[in-house]
């Protein structure tokens, strides 16, 4: 178990009657054309909009509790968490976004309706916290207080109670869910926000010449230490801790001089573990950043938002190539409820890099201002779903490349590693280049957004991402982003600060990088190949000195990234999805094509891990490198063309691989008509162990690299080490 964590810690007055709702995802966006201006505090006409208007908005009985306001170009947002009798319910959220004169301009949501479970647990916390810590081989007494919750089901399942322990590792701890009825673990969530390598920053090698500049809003302390933001911030520097073992930091770095002043050189070694230039450059840099981005409306003086940072991070004294964010927060002397940890590096220090904590730093700003990303293990009905981290970790690339006016990250550390990103390059689009690691995917929209900012400078660009990431809700879709990135273009259009010509210009850029159609589930058009990357077991197998055989072993099944929804045409007879499995590396191939009528394929979360729950046809059992499944007057249920039907891709594939997804209209006579295709059909499969050359595709990234491969490494291998004991079984929703 131990080394499986080890590989682990390596690796966001109204008229109703002509609601616009956007085609369906997760998050429901619902916009107001016909709301008229009004007067009063923007929290109230928000809790007036959601009561009057519950009924239409789908929120009768749903008990939400106000969390703050965000300040974008004039527009306020006013977000909701929901509770149900007095308990959190995970992952749900509401925004009402309200324009300088009242009106009400739009509504997202995202909510569990029609909650009907007891709150009395069956179980104790104790237990929680036994079983989340048996994950880390560590005491029950080390994990924090177990916290009731609700956590929701899949659409039509049963939600459960939950008690969320959070348990402090050193390498930013991880919050567990526990059904607080049966005992049984349900997920498990890495709290951290890691940097794993692909940062340029500003630092000694873009800015060699060193300054003495003014350390701002330093809070008096006796002695004085690197205390500031009226005693909500502190730096201290890393004294011990690493592996299964909580960090534990110290302040005792005092003014080197009768002034009071901080003035230490940079270390002689450069992978000095204690030296005081690294604390005074976190503390310089993370008030630099808190001062722009106060500039957006960001009020960090909560008690909640308290921050710690350690400088010169080590695992026990081994260096640490890496930085996180975590809300597991920090005990001790130096106690917060969030950590920013930078690593002391095997050749450098990452304290050299300000980008580093810049990007940490939005992790942390997100977090505590909207709270939308699940991470990388982060899993809805949809399956595994880790958009909201790579929308996270491109909002931080953007933001410290912004406050930083660099788009090149990591010259001083990380580029040593053979880490890098250029947020300039465009290239990458949706759905051809992603492959579901979040710092890779995370390039997407890091790099849109510096070309929002090339396009209509820092002012507007920041704007417009920081307005976005106002109206996420928790496991936002990259659709979801560039719909609030719109919205914000809107509200900056009523500030004349965008014309009408600007967001045709963003709409193109939208629709350039794929962004129109980003969501969980992506239109299959025939004629129009889809192209995405799937990731396979051997990644795993590294991960635990095995291979692909020995992850089978535990019964892991992989999902394609992306689901799929076809509208046959009015006159077709059936529908026909080809995919083609374009293998890179060794190891055989074992997948199946899952569709379903009127709804998505759905997911439960059992034993951490999503699993296959609902689906109405399958073509499982492929072990060549092209499949079909065909649906028509044969299947069961038979082919309706008023219908709608939707697809994903599960495999238990070895190698990491490219998928062409293509969709054909079925006519009487037509090839593949009259073909097997219903729950358990055997037809449809045809015998080709031909490559299949796909275009699009992935660019230059045809293999992971070191990167994607160590974060695939990270949220695949994390069920193995979760109880997956047994394969899985099929059943028909």
């Amino acid at each position: 178990m131990r080394a499986l964590h080890a590989a682990l810690s390596s690796l966001l007055a109204l008229s109703l009657s002509t609601l616009a709702v956007l085609p369906a995802h997760a998050s429901e966006w619902v916009r107001h054309p016909n709301a008229h201006a009004a007067a009063g505090a923007k929290a109230q006409l928000a809790d007036a909009h959601l009561a009057a208007h519950a009924a239409e908005l789908g929120l009768s009985g749903v008990t939400l509790q106000r969390v703050n306001e965000l300040v974008v170009a004039g527009h306020t947002t006013v977000r909701y968490r929901q509770t149900y009798q007095g308990l959190p319910v995970l992952d749900s959220a509401v925004a009402v976004h309200i324009a300088p004169d009242g009106r009400i301009v739009s509504t997202v949501l995202q909510v569990a309706r029609d909650l009907a479970l007891a709150i009395t647990p069956q179980t104790n916390g104790l237990l929680a916290q036994q079983r989340a810590a048996q994950q880390h081989d560590r005491y029950a007494s080390e994990a924090r207080t177990p916290q009731l919750a609700v956590l929701p089901g899949a659409t039509g399942a049963q939600a459960h109670l939950v008690w969320s322990v959070v348990m402090p590792t050193a390498d930013g701890g991880y919050r567990h869910l526990i059904d607080a009825n049966s005992g049984q673990p349900l997920a498990q969530r890495s709290l951290a926000r890691h940097v794993l390598g692909r940062v340029y920053p500003i630092s000694s090698v873009v800015t060699p010449t060193l300054s003495d500049l003014e350390l701002i809003n330093l809070t008096a302390t006796t002695p004085q230490f690197l205390t500031g933001w009226e005693g909500n911030f502190l730096v201290a520097n890393y004294l011990s801790g690493g592996g299964q073992q909580p960090v534990v930091a110290t302040q005792t770095l005092q003014p080197s001089n009768a002034n009071g002043d901080f003035l230490y050189d940079p270390p002689a070694d450069a992978t000095d573990a204690t030296d005081a230039f690294a604390q005074v450059s976190l503390y310089y840099h993370i008030s630099r950043y808190r001062e722009q981005m106060t500039q957006l409306g960001i009020d960090m003086s909560p008690a909640s938002w308290k921050l710690t940072a350690v400088a010169n991070l080590t695992d026990n004294g081994a260096p640490i190539d890496n930085a996180y964010f975590s809300e597991q927060g920090i005990d001790g002397a130096v106690a917060s409820p969030n950590l920013i940890a930078i690593g002391q590096g095997s050749s450098a220090d990452f304290a050299d890099d300000s980008d580093v904590f810049l990007h940490e730093m939005t992790h942390y700003v997100t977090h505590n201002a909207v709270g939308y990303n699940g991470g990388q293990t982060a899993s809805t009905s949809w399956g595994l779903s880790p958009f909201g981290g790579a929308i996270d970790e491109g909002v931080s690339d953007y933001f410290a490349c912004s406050i930083n006016d660099d788009p090149y990250l990591g010259e001083a550390s990380l580029a040593l590693l053979g880490g890098g990103r250029d947020l300039t390059d465009t290239s990458k689009r949706c759905s051809d280049d992603l492959i579901t690691e979040v710092h890779a995917d995370g390039e997407l929209i890091g790099s849109f957004g510096w070309q929002l900012r090339t396009a209509f400078g820092k002012t507007v660009g920041d704007s417009l991402v920081w307005g976005a990431i106002s109206l996420l809700m928790p496991n936002p879709t990259m659709g979801d982003f560039a719909r609030g990135v719109q919205q914000t273009a809107a509200d900056l259009k009523t500030q004349n600060m965008l014309t009408d010509a600007d967001l045709a210009t963003i709409d193109e850029l939208i629709v350039a990088r794929g962004l129109d159609e980003c969501d969980e589930e992506i239109p299959l058009r025939e004629g129009q190949p889809r192209h995405s990357t799937m990731f396979g077991l051997n990644v795993i197998g590294q991960a635990l000195n095995s291979d692909c055989q020995g992850a089978k072993t535990f019964g892991v099944e992989l999902q394609s990234l992306f689901h799929y929804v076809v509208t046959p045409d009015a006159d077709a007879t059936g529908i026909r999805i080809d995919a083609n499995i374009n293998a890179v590396g060794t190891g055989g191939l074992d997948w199946g094509i899952y569709g379903r009528v009127g709804e998505h394929v759905s997911f439960a979360t059992k034993n951490f891990f999503p699993e296959l729950d609902q689906y109405d046809y399958m073509q499982e059992g492929i072990t060549n490198s092209h499949g079909s499944l065909v649906i028509d007057e044969n299947s069961t249920p038979p082919f309706d063309p008023s219908a709608v039907y939707h697809f994903v891709l599960v495999h238990q594939n070895c190698p990491f691989a490219k998928l062409e997804l293509n969709v054909t209209n079925l006519s009487e006579g037509s090839a593949g008509a009259g073909g097997a295709g219903g729950a358990g059909g055997a037809g449809g499969n045809a015998n080709n162990d031909d490559p299949i050359d796909i275009g699009g595709g992935c660019g230059c990234r045809v293999a992971p690299t070191n990167g994607a491969t160590h974060g695939a490494i990270g949220w695949l291998a994390l069920a193995l080490g979760l109880g997956l004991t047994a394969a899985r079984r099929r059943r028909r929703g």
